[in-house]
């Protein structure tokens, strides 16, 4: 599963400012020329897949079962899993050759330092996009901003962002506790909406 192609293309005018997320799409982003790390992995993703949404008009998925996924974080090998966790979570799926995904990680590194997520709340990046004959890439961005929460490392199809419906770069999902799909976001997204979508996971 690739988002090249995909009927949702970032809006024609996109800036990333300081406490702004923006939608990045392959054709809209450029490389982070940054030196990364294969990271090839499997994962086990159970259950019917989310459609697919690219910020307009109603987005189905609210209030069904997101995807169960299970894979490893790539940096220290340990498990991660997303869906029936009996905890929410945030998702936020990254591609390496996304700069906008890199900026967005800076801002949501630098709050994630400052203030501590809501009790029984998890934020889980998902690095996907694998480059044409190659596995999945760990940014190295990821690691030079001291990434604080669980990186899942998807496989070279793609599986865990079509499972979630991803149409474009930096794409959110909002899962509850009880596994369903709250809310999902594509496009601007301010860090103060972030931060109010995560403590709405929490009440």
């Amino acid at each position: 599963m690739r988002t090249t192609g995909r009927p949702h293309p970032a809006p024609a005018r996109a800036t990333v400012a300081l406490g702004l997320f923006v939608a990045c799409t392959l054709a809209a982003c450029g490389s982070t020329r940054d030196t990364t790390r294969d990271t090839a992995q499997s994962v086990r993703v159970d259950g019917a897949p989310l459609s697919t949404w690219g910020g307009e008009g109603a987005d189905e998925a609210v209030g069904a079962p997101a995807p169960f996924v299970a894979g490893t974080d790539p940096r220290r090998g340990v498990p991660v899993a997303i869906g029936r966790t009996g905890r929410a979570t945030a998702v936020v799926f990254v591609a390496e050759w996304c700069g906008r995904c890199r900026d967005a990680i800076e801002v949501l590194a630098r709050e994630l330092a400052a203030s501590d997520v809501p009790a029984g709340t998890d934020v889980v990046v998902v690095s996907t996009a694998a480059k044409p004959g190659g596995g999945t890439v760990l940014p190295a961005w990821l690691e030079r901003n001291d990434w604080p929460t669980p990186v899942l490392a998807d496989d070279g199809e793609g599986s865990v962002a079509e499972a979630f419906g991803l149409a474009n770069y930096p794409y959110f999902v909002f899962v509850d506790a009880n596994g369903k799909v709250v809310s999902r976001t594509s496009g601007e997204i301010p860090i103060s909406e972030f931060r109010d979508r995560v403590n709405e996971l929490a009440s």
